[in-house]
C-alpha cells in the first residue's frame, strides 16, 4: 500500500487530528493517530478516552484503501525534519505467521534514505459512536475560540467539582451565554443566535486544545448537544467530547448584583500597579492587595507577609465612593486582563460583595471577582 502526501498538508492535518494523542494514556494504542484512506481521501483521528478529533488530510495519491495506527510523535517529528515538498509512505505486513498476530510497518521514502516505523492494527483502536438525536445549533467559530481563550484562566482542575473545569454555554432567548467560573472569579460574555433552543452544555477544559486547533480556519461551527456527548462539526474537522456529570449553577444570579458606582480607568495603568504590588510578595500566588475607592480615584496598596515591604499607588478617576475591598492579586490581574479594551470599568456592588469589571465598548463582556474577607 503506497501513499503520497504533501509534507506541509500532512503536518497541518496531524497537528489538528493528532491533538489528543500523547502521554499517560489508558491504552498504549492511544499514543497513535488512526489514519484512514478511502477513495483517495484521508482522515486523521486521535482520542484520549474523553475527547476525540478527526480531520481531513489532503493526499496526492493512494493505490488502495487502508486503515492503520501509527505513533503520532514519531511520524510528526520525522516528517517535520524532511526537506522534500512531498514524501511517500509504504504500509505493509511483515513477518505474518500462522496462529500469530500480523505485524505491520510503515516506511517513509525520500531521495536520500528511508525511515521505518511500527504500525498498529486499527481494529484495536476504540470505536466511537455518534448520537443521532441531539439538540443542534450553529455559532461563529471565532466567537467560540475567543471564549475558550478568555475563559480558560477562570477555570481550575477539580475532580470533585467538574463544574469548575468547564466553559458553560447557555442557549436561551436567541442568545448564547458563556460562563467560566472557579468559585472566586467568573468570566461572562454572550452573542446572538438564530436558534430558539433552550439548553445548557458544558465544554471541559481538557478538550480546549483540540477545539482551538480545529477552529483556526473556520467561519462557523455546528454544535450538537447529545445525551452523553458534545459534537462540534467544522468544515474539515469534527470533535466528539464526552459530557461530565455535574449540576450547573444559575450563573445569571451573579449578573443581577447592582453596581454601587462605576469608575473608568486605563487598563494598562492598573495592570502595571498590580504587577508592582505582586512583586513585593515572595509567593505572589498568595499575595493580597487592597483597593480603596474614593471620589478622587482608587488607591492600590499591599504589604508583604514579613511587613517590611509596603506598596501604595493612586489612580486618579472620577465617580467613586468610599469603599475598601481586598483581593488576591493574581486573581485580580486575571479578571482585569480578560477584558479586551484599552479602558475598563470597575464596578463594586458592595464592600463585601463581588466586584464587576466591564468592557465599556461591548456591554456583553464582564468579569467578576469575590473580595477576600479579613
Amino acid at each position: 500500500m503506497k501513499l503520497v502526501f504533501n509534507r506541509k498538508d500532512f503536518l497541518e492535518a496531524i497537528n489538528i487530528g493528532g491533538c489528543y494523542a500523547g502521554n499517560r494514556k489508558v491504552l498504549p494504542i492511544l499514543e497513535c493517530v488512526k489514519i484512514t484512506v478511502k477513495n483517495n481521501k484521508c482522515t486523521i483521528l486521535s482520542y484520549d478516552d474523553m475527547n476525540a478529533i478527526k480531520t481531513s488530510c489532503n493526499i496526492i495519491s493512494s493505490d488502495e484503501d487502508i486503515v492503520f495506527c501509527i505513533n503520532k510523535a514519531d511520524i510528526e517529528s520525522y516528517v517535520n525534519l524532511l526537506r522534500d515538498e512531498t514524501f511517500e509512505m509504504k504500509v505493509e505486513v511483515i513477518g505474518e505467521e500462522a496462529n500469530k498476530e500480523k505485524k505491520m510497518k510503515a516506511t517513509i521514502y525520500t531521495d536520500t534514505g528511508t525511515m521505518e516505523f511500527p504500525v498498529e492494527d486499527a481494529k484495536w483502536y476504540p470505536t466511537l459512536q455518534q448520537e443521532s438525536d441531539a439538540e443542534t445549533f450553529t455559532m461563529p467559530a471565532q466567537t467560540l475560540g475567543y471564549w475558550i481563550v478568555k475563559g480558560n484562566p477562570f477555570l481550575k482542575e477539580d475532580e470533585l467539582q467538574p463544574v469548575f473545569e468547564c466553559l458553560h454555554l447557555f442557549i436561551q432567548e436567541n442568545n448564547i451565554h458563556a460562563f467560566a467560573f472557579d468559585s472566586i472569579k467568573m468570566y461572562h460574555d454572550f452573542c446572538e443566535t438564530e436558534s430558539n433552543l433552550k439548553t445548557i452544555l458544558s465544554i471541559p477544559r481538557n478538550s480546549f486544545k483540540g477545539i482551538r486547533e480545529a477552529l483556526k480556519k473556520e467561519n462557523e461551527v455546528t454544535i450538537k448537544n447529545g445525551k452523553n456527548n458534545i459534537i462540534i462539526k467544522c468544515e474539515n474537522s469534527m470533535l466528539l467530547i464526552r459530557k461530565m456529570e455535574m449540576k450547573v449553577p444559575n450563573f445569571f444570579q451573579l449578573l443581577q448584583y447592582k453596581d454601587r458606582f462605576t469608575v473608568r480607568v486605563d487598563k494598562r495603568t492598573i495592570l502595571l500597579c498590580l504587577l508592582k504590588a505582586i512583586n513585593i510578595f515572595e509567593k505572589p500566588i498568595t499575595g493580597n492587595i487592597s483597593l480603596s475607592f474614593t471620589e478622587e480615584g482608587i488607591t492600590i496598596s499591599a504589604t508583604n507577609w514579613g511587613g517590611n515591604k509596603n506598596y501604595t499607588e493612586k489612580i486618579y478617576a472620577e465617580g467613586g465612593q468610599a469603599i475598601c475591598q481586598n483581593f488576591n492579586a493574581i486573581q485580580m490581574r486575571t479578571a482585569i486582563d480578560a477584558i479586551s479594551t484599552d479602558n475598563i470599568e470597575i464596578c463594586p456592588t458592595g464592600e463585601r460583595a463581588l466586584l464587576k469589571i466591564k468592557n465599556p465598548e461591548y456591554d456583553s463582556e464582564v468579569t467578576m471577582i469575590c473580595p477576600m474577607v479579613k
